[in-house]
């Protein structure tokens, strides 16, 4: 089987099953803490998942370039055999990704690939990207996840990425280069996977036990999920019928963010809502 076709049904399955799992994880836990013990041991959990993208970053970034794409695929469906293991964000990967290819092809007319070939040069690149995101996570949730929930408390928590996409989509939209691209999309990533992913956690310990099953379930697959293609969608639409540049794609998610920014606020009203009724599992 060609390596196109293997890599969407790969992503397909995968893009289901990482989300599936770790809902059920955290309804689990969600379950099982209480509202001020889980906002001291979340972000410690959450902890020993950022490490471990660190250390697989570094693995990537390793064995990328000897062992090539496919062989990378068969990789990960070993490590799956052995360990259990959005809109804005997808748009995001497609910025991204179209950028780092615009920059291979660059370095292979230009000479400066270091005889590198396509592939290696963009699996090198996302592998130090990936890299760097899961370094800025590890590092905001050891040393700043807590302080925040301390400071501001979940609700305030939620604004923290928003913002972050915001400033960032707003200033790719005036140019798109490799390295913008790059910090932008790590610090994007490493908040998401570390304040944003234990924030996304500690809202549900205060609601009854069915919401923390059914209700995050349902959130963290197929609205996810459904961010997802909705992005593609928007892609597809954008490239196929108006050639849109990725700058125009930066600005379509600043529009995102602001809706964004919005909902983040209805969600902090009705959590301190619930709070002060005293809702209790």
């Amino acid at each position: 089987m060609a390596v196109g076709p293997l890599g969407i049904i790969f992503f397909v399955w995968i893009g289901i099953f990482n989300v599936l799992v770790v809902t059920q994880f955290w309804g689990f836990a969600n379950d099982l803490y209480t509202e001020e013990e889980g906002k001291r041991l979340f972000p410690l959990i959450a902890f020993g998942a950022t490490l471990g993208g660190v250390s697989g970053s570094r693995i990537a970034e390793g064995l990328t370039g000897p062992l090539g794409v496919y062989k990378m695929m068969l990789v990960s469906a070993a490590v799956l055999l052995i360990a259990v293991y959005n809109f804005i964000n997808a748009t995001g990967e497609y910025i991204i990704n179209d950028v780092s290819q615009r920059a291979a092809r660059q370095a292979l007319q230009a000479g400066t690939a270091g005889g590198l070939g396509m592939e290696q040069i963009i699996g090198k690149f996302f592998a130090e990207y990936q890299l760097l995101a899961n370094l800025l996570a590890l590092v905001i949730q050891l040393f700043l996840v807590s302080r925040i929930f301390k400071w501001v408390g979940v609700g305030g928590a939620l604004l923290f990425l928003p913002a972050i996409a915001l400033g960032g989509y707003g200033y790719i939209a005036f140019g798109a280069s490799l390295m913008l691209v790059k910090w932008v999309k790590s610090l994007e990533n490493g908040t998401d996977y570390s304040l944003m992913n234990t924030t996304k956690a500690a809202l549900f310990l205060i609601t009854p036990r069915e919401e923390k099953y059914k209700a995050k379930a349902a959130i963290d697959t197929f609205f996810v999920r459904g961010g997802d293609a909705l992005a593609a969608l928007s892609v597809f639409v954008g490239t196929t019928y108006f050639s849109l540049a990725i700058e125009r794609y930066a600005i379509i998610n600043v529009v995102m963010v602001a809706v964004w920014i919005g909902l983040c606020v209805l969600i902090a009203k009705e959590y301190k809502k619930l709070k002060s009724r005293g809702l209790t599992p």
